[in-house]
């Protein structure tokens, strides 16, 4: 190994606490492969305080890392990515707006411009990259909670995972829905590039209620309480309305509009966000509406 040219990384206050693995894929980027990375963490090339550390060993403030020199670089630039859009900042976090059309993780076809790649190129440099604390569908537009340390990463996931954190999107679907609060129940399993209904899926939980009806549309407030992957999608599709829109799961094509689902609000003890959609023409929701957001509890 060459030993002169290793990389000395001290691990600062907003990094610690995590492991290992997950510090050096922060550091190193998404694109390197997993099972590399174990390698040089299994066979010592990777060094904490010039000791020898698990994978999934912890590290903490005043640690010192030892990288090796000839890890490949990361072929995604952050320089080509597009600028990023914060509406709410923080010592802790950050609210964005993701626009639709824009991945939030790089793939085959989004190499050149996704949120991650955004995040990079703003806070070029930063102690802890600005990590995502969930996800949203290229598709999908509205607002993305990112965390600015790990201890606070840490506890966002554990107040998603207790269902403390209540989030509500907005979507126009085809066809009419029943006035009224709609609870939505499927075991949802992928199958080739969907997620469809089976028995051996996994459960997933949503709320529906109807805002708005135009002709043979309906703009729906949907309050999900699991996070599966494509899961309004799914579930409004399985109910006969799926999202306008959304060619993968029978919601077609709209003139002039992408796919019309958006992550509205997002709230938590103490904080309350709402972002208004960009959707234009017909699709643009009277402001009197979207103001007014009520919850299955508070309903009645």
């Amino acid at each position: 190994m060459d030993k002169q040219n290793a990389r000395q990384c001290p691990v600062s206050a907003e990094e610690s606490g995590q492991k290992l693995f997950a510090y050096l894929k922060r550091r190193l980027g998404r694109e390197f492969p997993g099972s590399g990375l174990m390698r040089m963490i299994r066979t010592g090339q990777v060094r904490v305080n010039s000791r020898r550390k698990k994978p999934y060993d912890r590290i903490f403030a005043g640690d010192i890392i030892r990288i090796p020199p000839h890890f490949p670089e990361i072929p995604d630039d952050p320089a080509r990515a597009g600028d990023l859009d914060i509406f709410y900042e923080h010592r802790d976090f950050l609210v964005l707006k993701k626009p639709a059309g824009v991945p939030v993780h790089s793939g085959t076809s989004a190499r050149r411009d996704n949120m991650v790649l955004r995040l990079r190129k703003h806070f070029a440099g930063a102690e802890f990259s600005p990590t995502l604390v969930h996800r949203l569908d290229k598709e999908t537009s509205g607002l993305l909670l990112v965390a600015r340390n790990y201890a606070w990463l840490k506890n966002m996931h554990q107040s998603w995972i207790k269902g403390s954190v209540e989030k509500t999107y907005l979507a126009w679907v085809t066809g009419r829905w029943p006035g009224g609060w709609s609870r939505l129940e499927h075991r949802l399993a992928r199958r080739q590039e969907k997620m469809t209904s089976s028995p051996e899926g996994r459960y997933a939980l949503s709320w529906v209620r109807p805002v708005l009806e135009n002709r043979d549309r309906t703009l729906l407030l949907v309050r999900i309480a699991t996070g599966r992957t494509h899961q309004i999608r799914a579930q409004l599709a399985l109910s006969g309305t799926p999202v306008l829109g959304d060619g993968k799961y029978g919601g077609g094509r709209v003139a002039g509009q992408g796919m019309l689902l958006h992550a509205y609000r997002l709230v938590w003890t103490g904080y309350d966000f709402r972002l208004r959609p960009e959707w234009t023409g017909e699709f643009s929701p009277p402001a009197d509406i979207v103001s007014r957001v009520l919850t299955p509890e508070s309903d009645t």
